[in-house]
Order: C-alpha cells, then sequence, then structure tokens
C-alpha cells in the first residue's frame, strides 16, 4: 500500500500531492517515491489516487430506471425515473416518479422538494452550486404519457424554483454546461420525431434560445471543455455542435455517427464514450481548442446506455448494456487528466439506465436494470460509490 509524505509548513503537516524533479532542463512528475529500509525498496510517496468502492445501505427511496442525476456541490441529486407499477403519491402514471433524492458529502440520504411533474428520461446539468433537470415523458389522463417542457432547478439548501419551460417537449435529450449557461438540446416526441432546439438557462436561472443543432438529434451526451459547450452526434447525424461562453454556434462533422452515447468532462477534456455506433469500445475525445481524437482510448467491453460522472480529477463510465447481447454490464473503465486507464473494481451489480454524479470525494451510480435490454426489468435502487483519495 503507497505511503502518504508530507511537509512542515508554518507549523502544520500538509500533504504532498505532486511532486517534480529536474531531468535535463525539463520538469517530470514524480509518479512513484521509494525509500531503502532493511534492503528493502518502500514505496513512501505516491501521485496516483486511490479508489476505494463500496455499496452504501441509503439506497434511493424508491428503485428505478431512466432517472436523472447532478450536484449542486453539497449535495448530489437523483431525480425521477421510472418504475414498474402505478401506485398514488410520488408515483405517477406507469410508476413515473417525481422523488429527489440527495445525498450529502457523508453519503447521508434526505429528500429534496419533488420534481413539478413525475417523469423519466429527464436531462441534467450541473452549473454553479445548482443541478438542472429538464424535460422527459410525463404521465397524464388515465394511463397516457407525453413529453415535457418542465424544468427545474436546485440550490445548494436545496430550494427547488420551477423555470421557464424549455423551447421543445422531448425525451432522450443532451446537456452540457459552459460559462454561466447550462443547454438541453434535442431529444424527440411522442412521435418519434428528433428535435434540432436548444434551451439554455443562466446561473441567475434566465430562459435563453441560442441557435438550433445543425442538425436534429437524439439519444445523444453532452459535455465541456474550455470555453465550450459539446453536443454528440447521434444515430443518424454525425455532426456535433460546440456552443461558446456566448453561446455562439458552431459545428462541424465527424467520421462516424454515435448513440446512446455517455459523456463527462475531464481536466483538459471531454470525453465521450460509445462514441462510433460500428464500434462501441471507441471513446472519442476533445480538447480546448476543439481538436478530436478516437485513437488514444478504447472501452474495456463495447456497450451503451451507461452513465458517466468525474471526481477528484477521475472519469468514470458505469455499467450500461452491450447491443450484441443486451445483458447488464457491471464494467467500469477509468481514466485520468492525462487520459491513462485506471483499473478499477466493477460494480456489485451489473446495470444499464443508471444515473452518475458526484459529491464531495465519491462518484455515485446509483439505480438502473439488472435484467438487460429488450426483457422485464429487474430494477435496482441500491448506490454504489467510489471515493477517490
Amino acid at each position: 500500500m503507497a505511503k502518504s509524505l508530507y511537509i512542515g509548513v508554518d507549523g502544520k503537516a500538509r500533504k504532498v500531492k505532486a511532486m517534480w524533479i529536474g531531468v535535463n532542463g525539463v520538469a517530470r512528475k514524480v509518479k512513484a517515491g521509494f525509500i531503502g529500509v532493511a534492503n528493502v525498496a518502500r514505496q513512501f510517496f505516491s501521485s496516483e489516487k486511490n479508489v476505494v468502492h463500496n455499496r452504501i445501505t441509503n439506497n434511493l427511496t424508491y428503485g428505478r430506471v431512466r432517472l436523472a442525476a447532478a450536484s449542486t456541490g453539497n449535495y448530489a441529486l437523483f431525480a425521477g425515473g421510472q418504475g414498474t407499477s402505478y401506485s398514488s403519491g410520488t408515483i405517477g402514471k406507469y410508476g413515473f416518479y417525481d422523488q429527489v433524492d440527495a445525498y450529502n458529502t457523508s453519503l447521508s440520504r434526505s429528500s429534496a422538494t419533488v420534481l413539478s411533474v413525475p417523469r423519466y428520461y429527464l436531462a441534467s446539468a450541473s452549473n454553479n452550486g445548482q443541478a438542472f433537470f429538464a424535460s422527459g415523458v410525463k404521465a397524464y389522463g388515465s394511463g397516457d404519457k407525453t413529453t415535457c417542457t418542465n424544468a427545474e432547478a436546485y440550490d445548494n439548501s436545496l430550494t427547488m424554483k420551477t423555470l421557464d419551460s424549455t423551447n421543445n417537449d422531448s425525451q432522450e435529450l443532451a446537456s452540457a454546461t459552459v460559462g454561466n449557461y447550462v443547454l438541453f438540446a434535442g431529444g424527440y416526441n411522442d412521435n418519434g420525431t428528433r428535435r434540432n432546439q436548444v434551451t439554455a438557462y443562466s446561473t441567475s436561472l434566465t430562459k435563453f434560445t441560442p441557435d438550433t443543432m445543425q442538425d436534429a438529434k437524439s439519444q445523444n451526451a453532452g459535455a465541456s471543455v474550455g470555453n465550450y459547450a459539446i453536443i454528440s452526434s447521434d444515430y443518424y447525424s454525425n455532426t456535433y455542435d460546440f456552443y461558446n461562453h456566448s453561446l455562439t454556434h458552431t459545428y462541424r462533422a465527424i467520421s462516424m455517427s454515435s448513440t446512446d452515447t455517455s459523456a463527462t468532462s475531464l481536466g483538459s477534456y471531454a470525453i465521450f464514450f460509445n462514441s462510433s455506433r460500428s464500434s462501441e469500445k471507441q471513446i472519442r475525445t476533445f480538447d480546448s481548442s476543439l481538436t478530436s481524437t478516437t485513437s488514444l482510448l478504447e472501452l474495456s467491453e463495447g456497450r451503451t446506455k451507461g452513465s458517466a460522472t468525474t471526481v477528484n480529477g477521475l472519469a468514470f463510465f458505469f455499467g450500461g448494456t452491450s447491443s450484441s447481447a443486451y445483458l447488464s454490464s457491471s464494467m467500469v473503465d477509468c481514466y485520468d487528466e492525462s487520459l491513462t486507464k485506471r483499473e478499477v473494481p466493477s460494480l456489485t451489480t451489473p446495470r444499464l439506465y443508471t444515473a452518475a454524479t458526484s459529491v464531495g470525494n465519491f462518484a455515485l451510480c446509483a439505480g438502473g436494470s439488472s435484467s438487460g435490454w429488450g426483457g422485464s426489468f429487474e430494477i435496482q435502487g441500491s448506490i454504489e460509490t467510489y471515493e477517490v483519495i
């Protein structure tokens, strides 16, 4: 087990997180340090973060799939989702939920104000101590359902504000953050019509309408890097859309379209997992200059319908399913800020249609189905955590 190194600063012991040494006039980062003890090399320093996997006892209030997750900084929020049956109270028709479970940095659970309407396949984003949720599929009438335009924001005190409606009713839409804005883009409506509209909310909760995307898209993802929010391609379109801090829009055609992509931001990169429908192992990255590459990284197992988040300089891609076998996966892929792959424990329970976010030192993966795709769901309410220390 790697040990920690401390140095005295103003009479206090400070933990050394990184070290560099000069080699031929170039600063080289020290990855590990060893010292001889009884003729044995003992490690006394490591710049590599430790990852501790656990399954916490504070399950979601209700097990559910197709939920959404975002973080306020003080809380990780898991909102909405779909169950297996109809009940009264916080469960809508077809088992739609408006429940919002909040986990603090100690992983204690509380309940935030419920969503304005029960729904699933909603999108989420985080910015400046606020968590945003938008659109999705809601229930109405006696057993009917429809896509919706509802949107909410939660602050660090778990106060909920209902926002102006999104620009289109949609489900399985993408989201991203840039500057003082969160963006919700695309999706498809009840008729399966894909959307190209984009809705932006500022951190002061004002609604804006940026230019539409180049193509209508759904079942894709968004992430940010540098001065840009990036919205990925989908099954039918190979374009990526870019929005800067002023919400100015540009786009670019990328060689291959994708579907059911997950994405997260990591240091100097935006990372899109499963970025090609011809190779589900493919990972696409963008740097702050919007230079894109797929040659550096590959998933351990090709899969879709997973979830992704970042904490303390590590990006995680949880679970999902292989489109060839339709089985839920327990695989977890992890990368550091230099895009080096880290070996971390698998999920205890395989799952797809999960939601992931972070709080404190923890990456959390919650809910989902352990029975695979295309059959009856085995709904999960458990949460698995990866602590990065």
